[in-house]
């Protein structure tokens, strides 16, 4: 237990150390009519601990499932269309530059593949323009 501290009008305060002697000035205390305040009901309380604890851990759950996501889907759509195609852009050079290399697929299968890619329909509020781009890369299909 942490030491109570009886603070007095004059700014003098006593400190109480021990638990038998803090037992004792709760007794006493309790007799005057004495109530804690509730941050003290609540410091001491473990059902209180154990519930904060699990109201933490719904909430970060809850916020990790359902917020981030939507604060995900608010960010992304403020960023310039203009902006994410320059990002693609760069990422896909540093990364040529860095782990791919060109890709072993035979040109007339890749050929076949963005031909159904392109026959796809694309969705009426579609604002992007996409491309298929085939590398060859040590950590599989991406």
């Amino acid at each position: 237990h942490a030491p109570r501290l009886i603070t007095f009008e004059d700014g003098a305060f006593c400190e109480i150390n021990y638990p038998a002697e803090q037992t004792s000035l709760n007794v006493l205390l309790h007799r005057t009519g004495y109530r804690e305040g509730w941050v003290v009901v609540a410091q001491n309380s473990w059902k209180l601990a154990l519930g904060s604890l699990l109201a933490t851990v719904v909430v970060l759950a809850l916020g990790y499932r359902y917020g981030l996501p939507w604060g995900a889907r608010v960010v992304a759509n403020m960023v310039p269309q203009r902006a994410e195609a320059q990002l693609g852009r760069s990422t896909l050079k540093a990364m040529d530059e860095r782990w791919l290399r060109p890709s072993k697929l035979p040109v007339a299968q890749q050929d076949r593949i963005r031909a159904r890619f392109a026959a796809l329909h694309r969705p009426p509020q579609a604002t992007h323009t996409y491309h298929i781009v085939f590398r060859d890369a040590d950590i599989g299909a991406n």
